[in-house]
Formats: structure tokens, sequence, C-alpha cells
């Protein structure tokens, strides 16, 4: 049963995304881009704080016994800024289709290597080649997903980069924080997530956007309370789910399960706003699922075998 629970935690943490990204883009629209991140940080603080200090003897919610963690591993929300900045910069140059499919791609390039190498710690999974299918079945879907009436040029190859480079950081902080989170606690590492990404957009809006973010804060009683901490409570979510998922499913599994869960919720959630769904997003995701499923089905096969196996010695 618990492997299944962890995919299905994974297509949720996906879901968490697309919602909190709802979120941010509608409370920016009120008071800009850098209040909409520091407010979804700081919501993140409140909120992980809350639940912390209510179940403060719960060993899930708060590791009883914390073990050391090297000082570079404490600032994992510095990855926040760069990933958002390279997102905005390729969507308002390629569009929000080609800059998706190749956010999921860089995401999913980039898990496929650190499950190879066994990326900051994380046991080596060697290439299965019975696997092969459901990797190529799962990338087909991700090509479908760009398949929207778009042409690519040479030009728009520098923001396809900035696409993937922004897969691979945000690929890159999840398996970082949950790292962090075996040796500190899943909801301690969440929270340090939120706070060093906080401290880190203070210091980089005020600075470089002081007119701009100063009048954001200045608009924060217009917006509408749900608006406001609906991104956090859900980017809280996301770092939660994400630290719980990563150490008990391969990298590349992983993140190719939360692209399905943030493209259907996505579909969704276009739907509920224009009516209007598109057929190539539906059957990329539809792919995706199908090739993690099958892949599912091989592991459970897998260690079916070796129990059966070590039941024989």
């Amino acid at each position: 049963m618990k492997k299944f629970m962890y995919p299905v935690l994974a297509v949720l943490c996906g879901a968490s995304i697309s919602i909190m990204v709802y979120f941010n883009t509608a409370l920016s629209l009120y008071a800009g881009g850098g209040v909409s991140f520091m407010a979804n940080q700081l919501t993140g603080i409140i909120v992980i704080s809350a639940i912390m200090a209510c179940f403060p003897h719960n060993p899930v919610v708060n590791k009883p016994v914390k073990e050391k963690a090297p000082w570079w591993m404490w600032f994992g929300g510095l990855f926040g800024i760069p990933s958002i900045a390279f997102n905005t910069i390729s969507t308002l140059n390629i569009g929000i289709s080609l800059t998706v499919s190749a956010t999921i791609l860089g995401s999913a390039l980039f898990a496929f290597i650190y499950d190879l190498v066994g990326f900051m710690g994380y046991p080596k999974r060697p290439f299965d080649i019975r696997k092969l299918g459901t990797l190529l079945l799962s990338f087909a879907g991700l090509a479908i997903m760009a398949m929207d009436g778009l042409s690519v040029s040479a030009e728009d190859v520098p923001y396809i980069l900035l696409a993937l480079s922004a897969g691979a950081l945000t690929n890159t902080q999840q398996v970082y924080n949950s790292v962090f989170g075996k040796k500190k606690g899943t909801f301690f590492s969440a929270r340090n997530n939120v706070i060093t990404g906080f401290a880190s957009g203070v210091v980089f809006y005020f600075i470089l956007y002081t007119s701009e973010t100063v009048a954001g804060v200045k608009a924060i009683p217009t917006v509408p309370f749900i608006t406001l901490v609906g991104g956090g409570i859900f980017g809280s979510a996301l770092v939660i789910l994400s630290n719980t998922v990563y150490p008990h499913l391969p990298v590349v599994y992983a993140s190719l399960l939360l692209a399905a869960g943030q493209i259907i919720t996505s579909i969704i959630i276009d739907w509920l706003g224009t009516g209007y769904i598109a057929w190539n997003t539906v059957l990329g995701a539809a792919l995706i699922v199908l090739g993690m499923a099958v892949n599912l089905v091989i592991d459970a096969m897998d260690d079916k075998k070796r129990r059966a196996v070590s039941g024989r010695l």
C-alpha cells in the first residue's frame, strides 16, 4: 500500500504547484511579483511554525532527534528567486505552453541524471532497460503538450534554455530540501526553506526594485485575504509533500508524477476559468500518467519476486 501512497502524494505535490501559481499570479496583479513572492514565503513561515507548535511531540511534525547538517544545506530558499525569474523571462518571450513544457523536461532530465549518479547521497539507481518504454512514453507526453500550433525559431533557443534551467533548479531544490529534511525533519526543512526564501526576497526586491516593492506593500490592504495567503498555504504543502515523497521514489519518477499532477490541475483551473481544454495537454498528461503506472507495476512485480526469493532462503 505504501508503494502507491508516495506516487499519489507526488501527484498532489504537483497539484499544489498549480494552485500556488494561480494564487501567486492573482496576488501579483494587485501588488507585483516581488510582494507576491515574499507574501508566499511569509505565509509559509506562519503556517508551518503554527503546525509545529501545535504538535510539539508528534515525531512526523517534529523529528525527535535531529542530525547535524553542513552549513550549505541551510539555504534551500535561495533557489526560488532565479527559478521564478527564469520562468518569467521565458514566458514573456516564448509563451506559457512552451515554457511549462521545457521546465518540466528540464526537471525530468536532471532527475534522471541525479538517479544515475546518486546526487546528494541518494541511492544510485542503475537504469533498467525494461523501464525505457515508460520513460519514452512520459517524454512523448511532454512533447505533445508543447504541440499547440507553436513554431520554434533560433531566437527562441536562449529562452528555452532558461526554462530548462528553471526546471533543473526546481528539481535540485526539491532534492536539496528533502535531504535536509531527512536530517532535521520534514517540517523543519520546509520552514527553513521559506525562511531563507523570505530573507533573500526582502534583500533582492527591496534593493533592486525598491519603488515597485514599496508600492506593492502599500497595495496589500486592497488584496482579498484568500488571495494574500493562498499561495503560501499551498506553497507550504508543496515543500512538505516533496520532502516526504522524494526519499521514497526515484527522482525521475517523482518529478514526472509531480508534472502530471501539475498539468492535470492546470487543465481543471483553465477549464473552470475559460471553459476551454487543450486536447494536446490532456493527451500529454494521460501519457505521462500511463508511463508512470506501467513503471509502478514493474516495481510491484520486482518486489513480489524479491519477497518470494527471500522466503525460500
